[in-house]
């Protein structure tokens, strides 16, 4: 059994002592969603109350998706308003999924979180404005050959400059495959 050796007055004062005073900075940007979640910058998406919400891509889709490439490796299930889940894929680069995403609009995405202030992942991000776009849209439209394309206004606020921002996303999906094609930062679907 430890014994202390402060006299019980001394291990009250000691408590009421922080032992190193953090001074908290606010975020930089936040982007705010539909059902009420943010994601907020240096600290990603913040879900409702009493959920965890990991990162995107694991070492094992990292690897599964880039060495050597597994198209049908699922990183990510989410719910679609009216087709059901839906899965993010490795993909192709020229066709569909992660590694499409990444080739033509990883660009986009991170001009855009550069844009509020940086502090975070380009993936991350989409992968959280793509679900809110699929769980919560405010339109969805036909985008031809057995694609759908869903949409949902996400606010974006930069807390130092003021700037803010309707983003309206375009997600694109395979109905048939019920697989994520694309998604970028803007368009509002206008395919």
């Amino acid at each position: 059994m430890a014994v202390s050796l402060l006299t019980p007055q001394r291990q009250s004062r000691q408590i009421k002592r922080p032992l190193v005073q953090l001074h908290q900075r606010p975020p930089d940007w936040e982007a705010q969603f539909p059902d009420g979640s943010k994601y907020v910058s240096g600290i990603g998406f913040v879900p409702a109350p009493g959920t965890i919400q990991p990162r995107l891509l694991t070492p094992f889709d990292w690897l599964s998706c880039n060495n050597p490439n597994d198209p049908f490796h699922v990183i990510a299930n989410w719910p679609a308003l009216y087709q059901g889940n839906i899965t993010l894929q490795c993909g192709k680069s020229t066709s569909f999924g992660y590694n499409h995403i990444s080739a033509q609009h990883k660009k986009n995405w991170q001009d855009l979180i550069n844009r509020f202030g940086g502090g975070s992942s380009w993936d991350d991000f989409m992968a959280y404005v793509s679900k809110a776009a699929l769980n919560s849209p405010s339109a969805i439209y036909g985008a031809g050959f057995e694609k759908i394309c869903y949409t949902t206004p996400i606010n974006m606020i930069n807390h130092n400059n003021g700037d803010k921002a309707t983003l309206a996303p375009s997600v694109i999906i395979s109905s048939n495959n019920k697989t994520v094609v694309t998604s970028y930062p803007g368009g509002n679907c206008r395919v």
